[in-house]
């Protein structure tokens, strides 16, 4: 019995422990992403070339091909709601009654039998959910569409305290939307992916436990 309560006491222990442990991710900039063209060529020893576009002086400088860096200002709001009754009523009764056992007349015996049955529900539901998210990530082109717009493609990793908040972008966009400053809202991105989240102790508890997780699975009422 004490080696139970040994136990016990020390799954209660690890249970409640909050110490989260974190290795430092490798800020790597090799990525899947698609190889830009070499925009090298042989030299034919004139001093003008138009395969590079650097070269053309009265081009700006706006990101359009492959590994340019676009930045993405993130100004999204949302907000849902939704509400919800429902309410159920069913009621029922049934009355029987003999009169006569085996061709005899009952005499005192009553043999009539009653039920009533009845039941109801009542249910209702609200929910009101409103985020707000303000940033900045810069972004790389992935690909370029064969139209001119551009699949963008970035994410921002940021530890504090052992807090790691990451957000990631990812769109399509077209060239004119693409400011002089190679900046872009992201209101102007189609099929776009935004996600911010986040990990450590604090995130953490938000969370339920798992023994509240599991007791919402399997309770029936």
């Amino acid at each position: 019995m004490r080696v139970l309560l040994l136990l016990f006491s020390a799954l209660t222990l690890v249970g409640c422990s909050q110490k989260v442990q974190y290795t430092i991710p490798e800020l790597s900039h090799v990525e899947d992403y698609e190889v830009a063209p070499d925009d090298r060529s042989v030299q034919n020893g004139s001093l003008w070339s138009d395969t590079n576009v650097t070269s053309i002086y009265f081009l700006d400088q706006k990101a359009r091909r492959i590994n340019d860096i676009i930045t993405v200002r993130v100004v999204e709001s949302s907000s849902a709601s939704n509400s919800g009754n429902v309410a159920t009523s069913r009621d029922s009764s049934v009355n029987m009654g003999v009169t006569s056992v085996l061709g005899k007349e009952r005499g005192s015996l009553n043999p009539a039998v009653q039920a009533n049955a009845g039941n109801s529900f009542a249910g209702s539901g609200q929910l009101q959910k409103a985020d707000n998210i303000t940033a900045t990530v810069s972004t790389r082109i992935v690909k370029v569409l064969n139209n001119g717009n551009m699949v963008l493609r970035g994410k921002r990793e940021i530890m504090i305290d052992n807090e790691k908040q990451m957000l990631f972008v990812s769109g399509v966009i077209r060239p004119e939307d693409i400011d002089a400053d190679n900046t872009v809202m992201s209101s102007a991105l189609a099929d776009a992916q935004i996600m911010y989240t986040g990990s450590g102790a604090l995130a953490a508890s938000r969370k339920p436990g798992w023994g509240t997780t599991f007791l919402n699975t399997i309770w029936p009422f």
